[in-house]
């Protein structure tokens, strides 16, 4: 048996999916370039909030991204008498997809 022989095939050889996961925890690299790049004390103030971020872009932003993937919003260049009225249809739950960027509340 050789080293190819044990590759996966088809759809074992695809990335392990990574929703839910605190991607914080997952990349050490980027935990070790803030410790390089950034002040002890600063580093410390702003460690909580990466993790905190981390874990909801694992979780409910990657939910929400899904559906707007799924659902992308439609541009309607006229009205249906042809005049230029442009408008932006979205998905019913869209703008709740807009609201953990603009709020302090992220949970």
């Amino acid at each position: 048996m050789t080293i190819f022989s044990r590759r996966p095939i088809g759809s074992d050889a695809l990335a392990p999916d990574c929703r839910g996961s605190d991607f914080f925890a997952l990349d050490a690299d980027f935990r070790a370039l803030l410790k390089l790049y950034l002040e002890p004390k600063l580093r410390g103030h702003l460690w909580p909030h990466f993790r905190h971020l981390s874990r909801l872009a694992g979780g409910r932003l990657d939910g929400l991204a899904a559906t707007a993937g799924k659902h992308p919003p439609v541009l309607y260049p006229r009205d249906r008498f042809g005049r230029d009225r442009e408008r932006i249809e979205y998905h019913p739950p869209a703008p709740v997809n807009d609201a953990p960027a603009w709020s302090d509340d992220l949970e």
